[in-house]
């Protein structure tokens, strides 16, 4: 039981590893030399590409940097010939794939390579499947090392993340570049919404000194509840993240944070957004603000100088719990009604 359980794992383990190993292929005839050609991949732990259509007697450099943030092959259809005696068959491919091979070594440009590949490898099948193998033996290892070394693997060890871009380099010998740029997309984004949040204060008093006169001469503090509600209005301005691997969701969480205002004074506010369909949000959270309360100065029914007034109360940093909903536009609403009002 246990050799079946670990044979099992085993494979899994293979088959993932393979898995990560996501191939690319490049083909220098598919672009002109000096293009720069971005291809969108998935993430994988070992970046493996084939670079195909080299010439074969040209050098050829790779260089792959990572930044932070398949041609299909032409049919080939085998065409029907007279037929003629077998010696004659042979000679006659044997002719063609000697022209072929000639060809080949001496292109010029990328773009005829895969011409002479497919007819290369169609001369080489007949040659195989006829009697004729034996006497060509010679042109047929020649022209499969030769289409052998139209094609290089290359293999980046470190991967690519989201988040991340990767960009290979082929330089030829004599100076010409192709420049493919692998891009595993971005790690997310963050949405602009304007709506409007309830602050509760259910865990301070909202209490503040206030002046009691006693003579024509002198006063005493007193403590008097402000005019504050258990859900003060606070309109803002709210910045909600969505990860790549989400966004597709109709239901995303994530982090949030947004500005806004309370009676005049700048109100932070933090917490988190549960975004429906990119374009409405419901957000719980902590907000920060400044209020007066009392001064640990006074002390209530202490009498008070004139001098001593504005001493009473003094502003004090607060945090606050608070629930908001918000919407998504496609430019800010207070604009356009500013631009209306005028």
């Amino acid at each position: 039981m246990k050799k079946i359980i670990f044979c099992i794992i085993f494979t899994v383990l293979i088959f993932c590893v393979t898995y990560a190993q996501d191939g690319r292929i490049i083909n220098l005839a598919a672009n002109d030399a000096g293009t720069i050609v971005t291809v969108s991949v998935d993430p994988c732990s070992v970046f493996k590409t084939k670079i195909i259509n080299l010439i074969p007697t040209k050098s050829y450099y790779v260089n792959a940097v990572k930044v932070v943030t398949p041609i299909e092959k032409l049919d080939n259809k085998i065409l029907e010939t007279t037929r003629v005696p077998e010696t004659t068959m042979c000679g006659i491919i044997l002719s063609k794939l000697k022209t072929a091979c000639d060809s080949l070594s001496n292109v010029k440009e990328e773009k005829e390579v895969s011409q002479y590949i497919n007819e290369i490898n169609d001369l080489t099948k007949k040659l195989k499947n006829d009697s004729c193998q034996s006497q060509a033996s010679d042109i047929i290892n020649y022209a499969d090392k030769l289409v052998y070394h139209t094609k290089k693997d290359f293999s980046y060890a470190k991967g690519i993340s989201k988040g991340e871009k990767l960009v290979i380099t082929i330089e030829r010998e004599d100076g010409k570049k192709w420049t493919v740029i692998y891009d595993a997309g971005t790690r997310g984004e963050w949405l602009t919404s304007y709506g409007f949040a309830f602050a509760s204060n259910v865990f301070l008093q909202s209490r503040v000194f206030n002046l009691r006169q006693i003579t024509p001469d002198s006063c005493i503090a007193t403590l008097t509840d402000k005019s504050r509600t258990e859900g003060d209005f606070v309109p803002a301005i709210f910045f909600s993240w969505i990860s790549s691997e989400r966004k597709n969701d109709n239901w995303c969480i994530g982090p949030c944070g947004g500005i806004g205002i309370d009676l005049n004074r700048p109100v932070i506010l933090g917490g988190i957004s549960f975004t429906y369909n990119w374009n409405l949000n419901f957000i719980a959270g902590v907000l920060f603000r400044w209020d007066l309360r009392p001064s640990g100065r006074f002390t209530e029914f202490q009498t008070i100088k004139p001098g001593d007034v504005d001493a009473l109360n003094r502003e004090t940093g607060i945090f606050n719990p608070f629930i908001a909903m918000s919407y998504r536009f496609g430019s800010n609403p207070f604009n356009n009604a500013k631009e209306d009002n005028k």
